[in-house]
């Protein structure tokens, strides 16, 4: 099995029967070879056969049937056989020519490629992890500045918003404009904007809520008798503590105005 190469053989037998004008199928009557033996022969696919035996006796019987000489042909494939069994062992000869060159060659140079190779990654893995930390310092950097962008951003504007949950007498002054005085009714919602602060003046403290920019207000510290009046400014937003803002406590006995 390990001898039947592909070899140029079929061709003749294919040209012979073509030319004769003879089917695949009258050539199976005749010598009772299956329709796929004849295509492996024509086709050249003599590994297909379980042995070379059969292939050469199934080789000799098709030569017949188209009017060859069987052994001829039988000859002439022993001999393409053979041919082809000196190149191949002429192949395997220069590769192991080739493996034995490349393994006599230099040490010292191959030991030095070796060197090359690993220092060169290891160049490239430092070069990588400064490009990463680099670009990791610049996004931090990058984002701390959105950061204070846009806390300024949210502070630009001071929204103050009052919601009365029972009479009250208020008064708004925002960057040192009035905005409203007067009394809100139990219920009552509204909201003011400034840019830098806001001083307001409560009547009755414990009957309103007020917010600055959504945070709550605690306009109850400092108050007198339910009335207070304060300033607030964006530090309040920014701290989150009482310190940034400036109470001025009522000196007046009244309710407010």
């Amino acid at each position: 099995m390990a001898e039947l190469f592909n070899v140029k053989v079929q061709d003749l037998l294919k040209q012979e029967r073509e030319k004769k004008k003879i089917s695949l199928d009258e050539i199976h009557q005749k010598t009772k070879i299956s329709i796929a033996c004849l295509k492996w022969i024509e086709q050249g696919e003599w590994q297909q056969f379980p042995a070379s035996v059969y292939g050469v006796g199934f080789l000799r019987k098709y030569a017949q049937c188209v009017g060859l000489s069987g052994d001829e042909v039988v000859s002439l494939y022993e001999s393409e056989v053979a041919n082809l069994k000196k190149m191949s062992a002429k192949n395997q000869t220069e590769e192991k020519k080739a493996h034995a060159k490349f393994r006599n060659s230099d040490p010292q140079g191959l030991v030095i490629l070796i060197l090359l190779f690993v220092l060169g990654f290891i160049l490239f893995i430092l070069i990588r992890d400064n490009l990463i930390k680099k670009g990791k310092s610049k996004g931090a950097v990058e984002q701390k500045n959105q950061t204070e962008d846009s806390r300024v951003n949210r502070f630009s504007e001071l929204i103050l918003a009052a919601k009365a949950e029972g009479s009250v007498w208020l008064r708004v002054v925002g960057d040192g404009k009035q905005l409203f005085q007067g009394f809100l009714s139990q219920g009552m919602e509204n909201q003011w904007k400034a840019k830098n602060d806001f001083v307001i003046r409560i009547g009755n403290v414990p009957a309103i809520t007020v917010t600055l920019n959504g945070k709550e207000i605690p306009i109850k510290a400092g108050a007198v008798k339910g009335v207070n009046e304060l300033k607030i400014d964006s530090k309040f937003l920014k701290d989150g503590s009482l310190s940034p803002i400036k109470y001025i406590l009522n000196k007046d006995k009244g309710n407010g105005g």
